[in-house]
């Protein structure tokens, strides 16, 4: 799990499979609530990597990658090994 102090709250990144994060965006402190959305037998541990740049985080699993904008939160999520851009957000606020 990666978490992210951002402007207006704070960011957690997840790994729930290899091709799928949770992404909570809130401004409680209590950023772990339980997810109503994911039942207990899919929390397994998940390979991933994180790493930082100038602008942004990168984590990333063999399949999805999720790049953070430091400034914004603003995510971008992309093919781990061919970088094809599935979805990229326009905005975030809370």
């Amino acid at each position: 799990m990666s978490v992210f102090k951002l402007k207006e709250g704070m960011l957690a990144v997840i790994p729930v499979r290899d091709n799928i994060f949770r992404i909570v965006y809130t401004k409680k402190e209590n950023i772990l609530e339980p997810s109503v959305m994911i039942e207990e037998c899919a929390k397994n541990t998940v390979q991933y990597s994180q790493e930082e740049h100038e602008s942004e985080f990168v984590i990333a699993t063999e399949k999805l990658k999720i790049e953070v904008n430091k400034e914004t939160g603003i995510c971008c999520y992309s093919d781990a090994l061919t970088n094809k851009v599935y979805l990229k957000e326009a905005g975030k606020s809370l």
